[in-house]
């Protein structure tokens, strides 16, 4: 099985996240394991409490199967830090690719 992380920089890819990327997650999928997302740029909205892909996220936070960052830096920047849902780790890229340094791909859209 391959373990995938993704940067996720661009706001309108909301479809390609939840339709694609989080269902890796689900039960059965043996395919991929996505195993680290990191949100930067206008990426970082998709964290935005309320929205409609946290109730996956934080599922797949609190099980322990996904870490997610939030970077620090565009959070500031939007002046969003505090809108932020809670399993969100804010990190820097750094951190990110500690938590991802076992996949064998890391894309960024």
């Amino acid at each position: 099985m391959k373990k995938f992380a993704y940067i996720i920089t661009h706001e309108l890819s909301a479809e390609l996240l939840e339709d694609n990327l989080l269902a890796a997650l689900e039960p059965g999928n043996q395919e991929i394991k996505l195993i680290a997302l990191f949100f930067v740029d206008d990426g970082i909205y998709h964290l935005i409490k309320g929205n409609r892909i946290l109730k996956k996220l934080k599922a797949a936070c609190a099980s322990g199967a996904l870490a997610v960052f939030a970077c620090n830096q565009s959070t500031k920047v939007r002046k969003i830090h505090n809108m932020i849902f809670e399993e969100a780790k804010m990190g820097s890229i750094n951190d990110f690719y500690l938590a991802a340094a076992d996949a064998d791909h890391i894309i960024a859209f």
